[in-house]
């Protein structure tokens, strides 16, 4: 089998630190819950509840793992609870990104919420009054990705990308002591950076 290259996705930097951050979290979610509740949360539509992590959901995913992600992987200059944003009439997203040209503003919600989060985020982009404007919504297991480019234009979706499989492999790795392939998580984290980059945020609008 030939050697990878440097240049091969399987050896981005970015990508062996999303999966260092992704194996820290799945290792916090078993500590703090019990093994089935956390099963269900990964494998099933089932949410984390707040009285098992004693802490509310969003928070969790945002302490152990969307803020990681997003400073350490993604580049983000984050800015949590963002007050002021002009046409959002006092609401407030959950994270700004502050080292864009443009406006980006995400908003979290507990694990499989994606549906609510999405709908919030298209909400904000509708209301803010910058242009060109993204947004972000995530459930910590989905990540979608919302634009604005015109003052009066309508926000339109532009891609999405899971990180559920990456945790997935990780949570029965840790459930069961088994060896997954470091090569296809390298793969597929190198396509989740590749997406949400902040570089590639530069050039969604």
């Amino acid at each position: 089998m030939p050697q990878s290259s440097l240049g091969d996705d399987g050896n981005d930097p970015r990508a062996l630190k999303l999966i260092e951050i992704t194996e820290s979290f799945v290792g916090t979610l078993h500590d703090r819950v019990p093994q089935s509740h956390a099963e269900r949360a990964i494998n099933s539509d089932s949410t984390l509840r707040g009285e098992k992590l004693r802490q509310l959901p969003e928070r969790f995913i945002e302490e152990y793992l969307i803020r990681d992600v997003a400073e350490q992987v993604l580049g983000y200059d984050y800015r949590p609870q963002p007050k002021g944003i002009d046409g959002l009439g006092g609401r407030i997203p959950d994270f700004e990104v502050m080292n864009s040209e443009r406006l980006v503003v995400g908003e979290i919600k507990k694990p499989n919420s994606i549906e609510q989060a999405r709908e919030e985020s298209h909400d904000y982009l509708k209301m803010a009054s910058r242009r060109p404007a993204v947004g972000i919504s995530t459930d910590g297991w989905t990540w979608i990705l919302h634009k604005a480019s015109e003052p009066d234009g309508e926000v339109t979706y532009h891609s999405h990308e899971p990180l559920r499989p990456i945790i997935r492999q990780l949570g029965r790795s840790e459930r069961h002591s088994t060896t997954i392939s470091r090569r296809q998580l390298r793969t597929e984290a190198a396509s989740f950076v590749q997406r949400f980059h902040i570089d590639s945020i530069a050039k969604t609008v």
